[in-house]
């Protein structure tokens, strides 16, 4: 019986060897051994050897040890060298890298100071933004950028500065901090460090030319922004719009801004910059939209100012700024004025078609000007807002003719002057009056009927301007009113049925008066009704028509003379019960394209905007 031959072997070097060995074996083993037994095994006789043969064995079992040991000992030494060598490859390697990265930091900061970017000397404190910035781009950007042998306007110079210069400004402005880090210090191009927000916010970061990738802007809208702003920034001369909304930038406007003649916006509005306004601002001479609104801006408005022909937006407001606003005269391109909140003195031109006749938006309000209003003040062809309330404007509000066809205004602010005379005929033409506050001023008589032609009226405050006679039946034609404010005139006779009509109207202020007669039924249809005040009045009988609206919420009327479920609070005759201010005190601002966000007519009392209606745009 022969023994079955071998699998077949493997594709490797020792299945060759095993099949070359296989192949000598001869077929015939029993032959070979003389095995009669009828199996292929051997015999026990057979399995005995001789002593000499044995001590062979031993010899060689030995030396096949020794020599396997030999060969383990040489394989595991020469794997631990090799592993060796391979770790003193990789050490070499990063040695060399962080000698390379060093000797890279050093000759960016000589390029950048060789450039004058920067001196030596800023970047000694290992804490400042320069030194932070400069080993972020030699130890940890992707980009690993080297020093350009160009200049500064090479495509490799000026790669090397922006990316730089906004890794200084990310270090300066607090930029662990920011509220979205917006790409910044990430392995991308310097270009794709920004976020895209939903409208109207839209991109926030860095703005760039497609086609050229030059840095062209940058914004930063609440994303907690906060130090001085880096001179550094006026190398990027390619900057044409710089914008930062509520942040915490502080100091003031570098004097190197200067160098950005391709300026067409400059915004740092909701801040706490300080300082004056620059009088280098003509250098900018390309500037369209200039704002430094609600910040901590102070002096006067320099001259120099009148030299930036192209200016369309003006926004200075809510400032400290004082003294003279003649320069602003001299803008003819000038659309929209925003000078609020100031300190400002002087009067205002005798005909603003002179000098601004493309305005849309006039706003000089609670500052101290003085003198008369303009007598074009009311037919300016594109004038929508014009807010010039808390002044010390005299004389009367001018009668010029007006077309009718063509004024756009929608917002009228003449509150807390001194005007005097009657309400001009002149104001029943401005058919898209949506806002008319004459409010605490010297005017005389009744009102005019023409003032109840004007149906797009939302807010009437005539409060404290000596109205005399009756509260027309003609009121009802103003359905769309949402605040009449009539307090503190000597309004005499009774509340007009016709008042019912008003089924937007929500806050209704007819108190300090002398109204009498009862309470008209029609009140139950203001079903928007949330504030009425009838107190200090001579009105009489039940309020139930007013306390059975749903939704209402401050009622107030006198105690003698009415009897009132629903009443917030009950007076007595000539006695001022409560501290419910005019709506005129919290005048809508232009940021809100003077749209409140909420009513308040006191400390205590706040009605928001959202459960308005008749607030829209239509």
């Amino acid at each position: 019986m022969s023994r079955k031959p071998r699998p077949p072997a493997k594709s490797s070097w020792t299945g060759q060897v095993e099949t070359a060995a296989m192949d000598v074996i001869p077929e015939d083993t029993e032959a070979s051994h003389g095995n009669n037994n009828g199996h292929s095994l051997p015999l026990p006789d057979e399995m005995e050897t001789p002593r000499s043969s044995k001590r062979i064995y031993w010899v060689v079992a030995i030396s096949v040890l020794v020599i396997i040991a030999v060969i383990s000992i040489g394989l595991a030494f020469g794997l631990k060298d090799e592993k060796n060598q391979q770790n003193e490859i990789v050490n070499a390697g990063s040695a060399r890298d962080v000698v390379s990265d060093k000797k890279r930091r050093i000759r960016l900061q000589q390029y950048l100071v060789k450039h004058e970017v920067n001196t030596d000397a800023e970047f000694e404190d290992r804490s400042s933004p320069h030194f932070r910035a400069l080993d972020f781009l030699a130890f940890q950007d992707e980009q690993r950028l080297s020093a350009p042998s160009g200049d500064l306007r090479s495509r490799e110079g000026y790669g090397l500065l922006t990316r730089y210069v906004m890794s200084l400004f990310f270090y300066q402005m607090g930029g662990p901090d920011w509220n979205f880090d917006l790409m910044f210090l990430s392995k991308f191009d310097t270009c794709y460090w920004f976020s895209v927000f939903k409208p109207p916010i839209g991109q926030v970061g860095i703005i760039c030319n497609e086609n050229t990738n030059e840095i062209t802007g940058f914004s930063f809208i609440g994303d907690n922004l906060i130090g001085e702003l880096p001179k550094e920034i006026a190398h990027l001369t390619t900057l044409s719009y710089i914008e930062s909304i509520g942040n915490q930038v502080k100091g003031s406007i570098p004097d190197e801004y200067q160098n950005l003649t391709n300026l067409r916006t400059l915004v740092f509005a909701w801040n706490t910059m300080s300082g004056p306004i620059p009088t280098w601002i003509d250098r900018l001479g390309r500037l369209e939209f200039f704002y430094l609104s609600n910040n901590l801006f102070s002096g006067t408005i320099p001259s120099q100012l009148e030299r930036l022909t192209n200016l369309r937006v003006l926004a200075l407001n809510d400032n400290t700024l004082d003294g003279s606003i003649d320069s602003v005269w001299t803008l003819p391109k000038l659309e929209y004025l925003f000078m609020e909140g100031n300190e400002f003195t002087g009067q205002l031109p005798g005909l603003l078609s002179e000098y601004t006749p493309q305005l849309i938006n006039l706003d000089f309000s609670s500052n101290t000007l003085s003198g008369v209003l303009p007598e074009d003040v009311f037919s300016l062809a594109n004038l929508e807002i014009l807010d010039l309330h808390g002044n010390g404007f005299i004389g009367p509000i001018p009668d010029a003719a007006i077309s009718s066809s063509s004024s756009m205004l929608e917002f009228v602010a003449l509150y807390e002057n001194a005007l005097t005379g009657t309400i001009p005929p002149s104001l029943s033409n401005l058919r898209k009056l949506r806002h008319l506050d004459l409010s605490s001023n010297a005017l005389t008589g009744e009102i005019p009927d023409y003032l109840f032609t004007l149906g797009d009226l939302k807010e009437l405050s005539l409060k404290r301007t000596q109205r005399s006679g009756s509260v027309s039946s003609l009121i009802g034609s103003l359905v769309n009113l949402v605040v009449l404010d009539l307090d503190n005139n000597e309004f005499t006779g009774a509340i007009p049925s016709e008042i019912g009509a008003l089924a937007d109207l929500q806050f209704l202020l007819l108190n300090r008066n002398k109204l009498n007669d009862a309470v008209p039924s029609e009140m139950s249809n203001l079903t928007s009704l949330r504030m009425a005040l009838l107190n200090t009045n001579n009105v009489t009988g039940s309020m139930a028509p007013i306390c059975q609206i749903q939704t209402m919420q401050v009622a107030v009327s006198d105690c003698l003379e009415t009897s009132c479920e629903c009443c917030t609070t009950c007076c007595t005759s000539n006695e001022n019960c409560h501290d419910y201010e005019e709506v005129a005190r919290y005048d809508p601002s232009w940021e809100t394209n003077y749209q409140r966000t909420f009513f308040s007519f006191s400390k205590f009392e706040q009605f928001s905007v959202p459960e308005v209606r008749g607030n829209d745009d239509n």
